[in-house]
Formats: structure tokens, C-alpha cells, sequence
């Protein structure tokens, strides 16, 4: 997959995160003097509690760059991933996490001896990353809704292993994955659900070579009282 591709999905998951909020905010503005003196309605804040946790899952896309890779070869770069985080929140706008995603498997498939029909998949990219990041909340809109920004550091890595129909003896050549930089990137929305936040929004993650687009849920532990 192009480089290239990864800040194009941000951008374009942003922009999708910006129109989300501004909108809501808009719809949710006072149309009368008379709606000023009401009392607001309580809603669910993704800040309140100190200590919050949550996850998503949705579709992933790898960004594996092979050392050489024959032209009887090819990629399948599309999979599914789930990612999981707890954290604490320091003030109403900022938190740091930990976090772990299983960004799915990928497979490297041959079409080598195609009168033979032996094609089929000979390796299995897997993509894994943890690390730590720091999450910028944005101030609720009336109506309790959210977007979010996560920027930290990626500790995975992506890794190969033979798939059972790989033979013997099995080349290797060409199959060594590589990933870019330690930066863990992502964006998202969120809307008040029961005791949380429905959150939509996507992630990158360079050193796991992956990114993935998601559904998930966000929660918040209120601390004892005095």
C-alpha cells in the first residue's frame, strides 16, 4: 500500500470528526431567550471520572513494506482489528493511556504454477501494537458530544510466519516485513450512550504498520465522593 495513503484517511476521518461536532454544536444552540433560563439536562461527560477505559473494533489496513517481493506474489492488505485502553484523566481536556490493538492477519499469496492450480497462501503478516498516548478531549457540546485526538508512542511491530500450505522447502526470500517510525495517531467523535461515549474514529499505528478505522465504546470511573 502507497505511503501516502495513511495521512489521506486521517485527513479525510477529521474532516468527517470537525463537520460531526461543528454541526451537533450548531443544532444544539439556544433559538430563544426563554432557553437560556431553563435548567440544561444532565448528560453523560467523557470527563468526569478520573480514571476512564474503553476499546473498538472495525476494519484494518496494513502498511507492510517487503525487502523484495516476486512478481508471482501478491498482498492481501485488508483485515479486521480491535484495540482495548485504560487511562487517567488529568483536568477536564487531557488524559494519558496505555493501550494494545490486534490489528488482524494479512496474507502473502502465490500464483506461481497457475496449471497446476497450486495457488494460494504461503505467509501470514500478523500486526500488534502497545504503547502509551495521550488523549485531547474537547469541551462537551450541549447536547454531550465530543471529539478527541490521541497522539503517543507505538511500541509494535508487524511479524511473518509460514502458512501450512508454505512447503518444503519454504522461500523465504522476499518476505521480511519492515514498519516506519514509533507514532501512534488518532481521531474521533463521540456521542453520549447510557453511562458513556459511542465513539467513531480512526487510528494509525507506524511501527505496527497499520491503521483501522473503528466503532467503540468510551467509559469513565467516577472516584468516591470526599
Amino acid at each position: 500500500m502507497p505511503p501516502m495513503r495513511f495521512p489521506i484517511i486521517l485527513s479525510l476521518a477529521l474532516s468527517l470528526a470537525l463537520s460531526l461536532t461543528s454541526g451537533l454544536a450548531s443544532a444544539q444552540s439556544p433559538s430563544s431567550p426563554s432557553s437560556s433560563t431553563a435548567s440544561p439536562s444532565p448528560s453523560p461527560s467523557i470527563t468526569q471520572g478520573k480514571v476512564y477505559f474503553g476499546g473498538g473494533l472495525g476494519p484494518a489496513v496494513a502498511d507492510v513494506e517487503f525487502t523484495t517481493l516476486p512478481d508471482n506474489r501478491t498482498f492481501d492488505d485488508q483485515s479486521e482489528g480491535f484495540f482495548v485502553y485504560a487511562g487517567t484523566m488529568f483536568g477536564e481536556n487531557l488524559g494519558l493511556e496505555v493501550y494494545y490493538a490486534d490489528l488482524g492477519e494479512y496474507t502473502l499469496n502465490r500464483r506461481d504454477q497457475p496449471a497446476s492450480g497450486e495457488n494460494g497462501t504461503i505467509f501470514i503478516v500478523t500486526s500488534q501494537a502497545y504503547g502509551v498516548a495521550a488523549r485531547f478531549i474537547t469541551d462537551p457540546t450541549p447536547s454531550g458530544a465530543i471529539a478527541f485526538v490521541r497522539l503517543g508512542v507505538d511500541f509494535g511491530s508487524p511479524g511473518v510466519r509460514e502458512a501450512p500450505n508454505c512447503g518444503t522447502p519454504c522461500d523465504r526470500e522476499g518476505i521480511r516485513v519492515t514498519s516506519d517510525g514509533f507514532l501512534m495517531a488518532g481521531l474521533g467523535v463521540g456521542f453520549p450512550l447510557d453511562r458513556g461515549h459511542l465513539t467513531l474514529g480512526a487510528d494509525l499505528y507506524t511501527a505496527a504498520a497499520a491503521s483501522m478505522f473503528y466503532l467503540g465504546y468510551h467509559s469513565t470511573i467516577q472516584p468516591p465522593s470526599g
